[in-house]
């Protein structure tokens, strides 16, 4: 959003630019964020090798509901009007659920997820796109981020997760929304460095 842009929403009366009522939540909490990463209070990373990795107990715990939950099948299902109606195994939707990438089946996918979901409460699914052809612009293939690397950026009140950039040593790339889906554990630690986030 550009200066004359904020101008004008402040001078309307604090409305968004398709005219709805402004959310006033956003607007308390995610003010200061635009373009800035939310800090993280504690150290995903600390959990994952300290707790998982050296802790034979909570190893243990983790990998034995991980796995169980990844016993569970998935299956795409279509919603018309009130009736449920699950998709053909040949489905686009139970293909990549089936595989989601070259190296993982459903199962590995699963159990990566739920670990990271329990190891630090996100899990962070990258969708990887068609760039070309028929396809141009579907999901292709699906890809866990290792949670305890990822950064959300603010995008300001309008906006509060503009996107998500993943650090791993001098290494960094940046992720539209559109490109990650965040599933992540409520936290009710609300504040205005994201942890909420």
């Amino acid at each position: 959003m550009n200066i004359f842009q904020r101008i004008a929403t402040k001078a309307i009366g604090f409305l968004t630019p398709s005219g709805d009522a402004v959310n006033k939540l956003n607007q308390a909490v995610y003010s200061f964020f635009s373009g800035f990463f939310y800090t993280l209070t504690t150290n995903k990373k600390t959990y994952v090798d300290e707790g998982y990795r050296k802790n034979l107990d909570v190893y243990s715990i983790v990998k034995l509901i991980a796995s169980k939950s990844a016993d569970a099948k998935f299956t795409g299902v279509k919603y018309d009007g009130n009736e449920q109606k699950d998709l053909p195994p040949t489905d686009y939707i139970n293909k990549i659920l089936k595989k989601p990438n070259p190296t993982e089946r459903q199962q590995q996918f699963v159990e990566e997820a739920i670990t990271w979901l329990m190891l630090t409460g996100d899990i962070y699914i990258y969708k990887l796109r068609y760039i070309s052809g028929p396809n141009k612009g579907k999901v292709n293939q699906l890809y866990l981020l290792p949670s305890q690397y990822v950064q959300i950026i603010g995008g300001g009140w309008l906006e509060p997760v503009k996107g998500y950039k993943l650090i791993i040593g001098d290494q960094e790339v940046e992720f539209t929304t559109d490109d990650v889906t965040h599933i992540k554990y409520f936290n009710p630690n609300w504040d205005i460095s994201g942890s909420q986030l």
